[in-house]
């Protein structure tokens, strides 16, 4: 037996140069195979939560900073203290809930369906869309909550509840996508799902403008960037179909 490494009657390895001895051990004897696919496994599977735990970490840091930045941006004199906190719950309670049902479509089909797609080269890569989702949902759940309560103290109720109402159906719409696209894989109509994303995004931006012109400057970047997700998803469904 060559050097590289040693096994008794009882398949205990006594030596072994590198990995590939041992893979190679794992060919002959499959106990060892399995033991050794296992320790990659755990291995791996550490790595990953790793990873999420970091991500959790970094992406709720960054929610906190651009959440207390557009508060003290919409409120006046820069004062936190100003936003009224049940508001501000109840749009982050349901813009989190947005991003959660979302996240259950995508979190499995991410790293394996849709990688194997052809993308056109501007698609940005994996890691900046958690980055920009998470900024994207803390404007939306800070700045409609400023906007909602802009239109209350000035009396406008009716304005108040239809925006709340716009807000519903425009997160009903930005989870739907997800489904749409990651769980059925439909290229086709998530395009179109994108596309009336985007519209329901600029009408949403408006009425925060028709409260107040600050919140309709913050909220901007939710249609742009959802008009891009339509042109991804438009560009991704050509150079994918049959």
């Amino acid at each position: 037996m060559k050097q590289g490494a040693k096994v008794s009657g009882s398949h205990v390895v006594r030596g072994g140069k590198n990995s590939a001895d041992l893979l190679r051990l794992g060919r002959q004897y499959p106990q060892i195979g399995r033991d050794l696919r296992l320790q990659r496994g755990s291995l791996v599977g550490g790595l990953i939560r790793a990873h999420d735990t970091l991500q959790f970490i970094r992406n709720r840091a960054l929610l906190q900073l651009i959440n207390t930045s557009i508060i003290e941006r919409l409120y006046k004199d820069g004062e936190g203290d100003n936003v009224n906190k049940v508001t501000l719950a109840a749009t982050t309670l349901a813009v989190s809930a947005a991003a959660g049902v979302g996240s259950v479509a995508s979190r499995a089909s991410v790293n394996s369906w849709y990688s194997r797609l052809r993308k056109p080269a501007y698609v940005p890569p994996n890691a900046v869309f958690p980055v920009a989702w998470t900024s994207l949902y803390t404007d939306i759940a800070a700045t409609s909550a400023a906007a909602i309560d802009r239109l209350r103290a000035a009396g406008r109720h009716e304005e108040a509840r239809d925006y709340v109402v716009a807000l519903g159906v425009n997160l009903i719409l930005n989870a739907g996508w997800s489904w749409l696209f990651f769980k059925y894989h439909k290229l086709g109509a998530s395009t179109v799902g994108a596309a009336v994303l985007a519209a329901s995004s600029a009408d949403l931006a408006r009425r925060a403008a028709l409260a107040d012109p600050r919140a309709g400057a913050a909220l901007l970047p939710y249609p742009l960037w959802s008009a891009f997700a339509t042109a991804m998803s438009g560009h991704i469904w050509v150079l994918n179909r049959s």
